[in-house]
């Protein structure tokens, strides 16, 4: 019976909004992303990029995850995450991102805990495309004691993958690489009004780095978090640690519908749990 509802609420959805309806607050927008086609995941120009994500990617989060595990200090910590205070969480979180700026092999980004640098605001990588350099991860401790106890680390680990990309987005050698380009397409997009949560979230930069976290959040405690509003599900894990929405695998599946129209269709279970759609 709940699979049959769910079927007939994604057809009568479909019905009465054709195509999602231009400029959603939460679906993808075609009109948006043309603007930028390469900086979106969604479009056929970022198809590159996308397919060899995976590939390219694994191996350094994996060696993230075996890092943190491998810590005796961030081991015990973890075991007791939820119990700790933000305060108490700090230096953990300096060494976590110590570590994965060491294993990325980067310059590393200003690492900033200030409540009045974004206000109201958790978390925040502050860049200017004039000038990258490394940028600055700003994380701000008032809204992060207010969430989630997790919250705090998987946004660090988001945030500061963010600089690995704008380092790789503006690398002489690398400016080629579809990499290079969809997330320096993506990081210029990102400066423009975008307003839609599955616009914003798939951006190259959001959609990779909200991937990168999610993975290493999950492997570290065995695929139990879900944190369903940190990114769509197209950079979400299940409960065995295969992606909830595999991009590859939904552009393949002989559906001859552009790959936005799939995955709008797609989210529409997220769209609920998330309290945009009735």
């Amino acid at each position: 019976m709940h699979g049959l509802k769910k079927v007939l609420f994604v057809f009568l959805f479909a019905l009465t909004t054709p195509s999602f309806a231009a400029d959603s607050p939460f679906f993808a927008n075609e009109s948006v992303q043309r603007r930028h086609p390469e900086a979106f995941v969604l479009q056929p120009e970022a198809q590159s990029f996308v397919r060899n994500l995976e590939d390219e990617t694994r191996l350094l989060r994996d060696a993230l995850v075996a890092a943190i595990a491998g810590d005796p200090t961030l081991r015990e910590a973890l075991k007791t995450w939820e119990t700790l205070s933000f305060d108490e969480q700090l230096p953990h979180l300096r060494r976590i991102f110590d570590l994965e700026v060491r294993l990325m092999g980067i310059t590393a980004p200003e690492l900033i805990f200030d409540a009045q640098r974004i206000p109201g605001r958790a978390a925040y990588f502050d860049f200017d495309l004039k000038s990258p350099g490394a940028g600055k991860v700003i994380l701000n401790p008032d809204v992060l004691a207010k969430m989630e106890k997790s919250a705090a680390l998987a946004l660090l680990i988001h945030e500061t993958r963010h600089s690995a990309q704008l380092q790789l987005a503006f690398s002489p050698a690398w400016a080629s690489s579809p990499a290079a380009r969809s997330y320096r397409a993506a990081f210029t997009a990102q400066t423009t009004d975008i307003r839609s949560f599955c616009d914003f979230l798939t951006l190259a930069n959001e959609f990779e780095a909200f991937q990168f976290g999610n993975y290493v959040l999950g492997r570290l405690s065995d695929w139990i978090l879900d944190l369903t509003d940190m990114g769509t599900f197209a950079s979400q894990y299940d409960a065995t640690g295969k992606l909830k929405l595999d991009l590859n695998q939904l552009r393949d599946n002989g559906d001859p519908r552009s790959l936005l129209e799939k995955f709008n269709e797609a989210e529409t279970e997220q769209c609920q749990l998330l309290g945009y759609c009735r």
